[in-house]
């Protein structure tokens, strides 16, 4: 198993586990991320 793919799949793993408990979080990451851009 290549390292970028387990990279990335853990990412996704950790990513969908804590989805729920800071959504809001991420939300507002992601805006201010995109008015970074």
């Amino acid at each position: 198993m290549p390292a970028g793919l387990a990279y990335s799949t853990g990412r996704f793993a950790e990513l969908s586990y804590g989805i729920r408990k800071s959504r809001k979080r991420q939300r507002e990451a992601f805006g201010s991320s995109l008015c970074l851009m």
